[in-house]
């Protein structure tokens, strides 16, 4: 998400979060461009407002796409809360900003 677009950005989220075939379904947001010094977490959080999902479990993870870093693992940690139905969701959710 470029400067000033987060407002955008968190209409499209929260409009596929009301699609009724993810309703209650878990969601990963990954914050790309780790490599850059991209958005903090903390960041991601406000500024998307993620604390404002009650209905259904959330998780954040800061990842570098060009070089697959955490990728994979945020993956897997997703599908893996999805087949087991866990609800303490979390794939390093308070992941502190480097």
């Amino acid at each position: 998400i470029d400067n000033g677009c987060f407002e955008e950005a968190r209409e499209y989220f929260y409009k596929a979060l009301g699609d009724r075939r993810l309703k209650k379904k878990p969601v990963l947001v990954l914050g790309n461009k780790k490599d850059l010094g991209g958005y903090t977490i903390e960041e991601l959080i406000e500024n998307l407002e993620l604390e404002k999902i009650k209905d259904r479990d959330w998780s954040i993870k800061n990842v570098c796409a060009r070089d697959n870093e955490g990728l994979m693992e945020s993956i897997n940690c997703l599908l893996e809360n999805i087949k087991s139905g866990n609800r303490n969701f979390n794939c390093e959710r308070l992941e502190k900003s480097e």
